[in-house]
């Protein structure tokens, strides 16, 4: 059974009543693991070590946790095991002050492939054959391949099948824990949601197009050809739609930060 950081240490000192210094150590085994596993490009195990490490500090330490969560991120994106992968061509562009990271879909050798761009270094494909690749800090990434399959991608290894087959346009909802997609069934499209980590079977809310989930917990989709425009619906009580627009021209559409806006692209020709 895992012991946290401060059972540990109590431990310890019981065993070695005369060694005063466990806790210091135990944080300093706990870093170097981690060091070593990110240097080797192991970084779902390297964040574990360095969340071990955070736990046995009493103040903030804004370097290990900045370690920590670039261990996440690569973690993320790549979970099977190092950011490895054939190095992106084409046009090399002035990337000068920018920090972070990038995850897009590059078409190269015939073939889709999901790259990772990290800043101050070149692109890596890390997956083949994946588009529309969907990025939630506090949950992982959602991507779709070729045939409509819609993965779950997270910080713990899991690798999960969200949807079987001919999902697009998925989106992460706020807390992690769900997507939302679309589906065309019978000539129409219906908007889905499902658990990120495959738990349970995906539920049809509404007919509907690009469903974006907004901070607040409501989704935004593009409406059926009887009832276009954009409109907004709860998840969880699909009863609840509300009509925003009502033009078929309305796409692309995406949420503010704080999710009282919404950005739209229009067609009145």
């Amino acid at each position: 059974m895992a012991r946290t950081g401060e059972t540990t240490i109590k431990l310890l000192s019981a065993l070695s009543p005369g060694y005063r210094d466990v806790g210091q150590k135990l944080y300093e085994a706990n870093l170097q693991a981690g060091e070593a596993y990110s240097n080797t490009q192991k970084f779902c195990q390297a964040e574990v070590y360095f969340t071990s490490a955070i736990s046995l500090t009493r103040n903030a330490n804004t370097s290990l946790e900045t370690k920590r969560n670039d261990a996440r991120a690569s973690c993320l994106v790549n979970p099977s095991g190092g950011i490895s992968g054939t190095v992106g061509g084409g046009s090399v562009f002035d990337v000068s002050g920018m920090s972070g990271k990038l995850i897009y879909t590059a078409f190269d050798t015939g073939a889709t492939q999901l790259r990772f761009f990290n800043s101050g270094a070149n692109s890596v494909s890390v997956l083949g054959g994946a588009t529309q690749p969907v990025y939630q800090p506090n949950a992982g990434l959602a991507t779709v391949n070729g045939g409509g399959v819609i993965y779950g991608v997270y910080g713990n290894g899991g690798i999960n099948t969200v949807a079987n087959v001919g999902g697009l346009w998925p989106s992460i909802s706020p807390d992690g824990s769900r997507v939302a997609y679309a589906l065309y069934e019978g000539g129409e499209a219906w908007v889905y949601v499902a658990r990120i980590d495959g738990a349970s079977p995906p539920i049809s809310i509404t007919k509907g197009t690009w469903p974006v989930w907004g901070p607040s917990g409501r989704i935004a989709f593009q409406g059926s050809p009887d009832r276009p425009g954009i409109q907004l619906i709860n998840p969880d009580v699909p009863s609840e739609v509300t009509q925003i627009t009502n033009s078929p021209g309305d796409v692309n559409l995406q949420w503010s930060p704080s999710g009282n806006e919404l950005v739209y692209a229009s067609n009145y020709s």
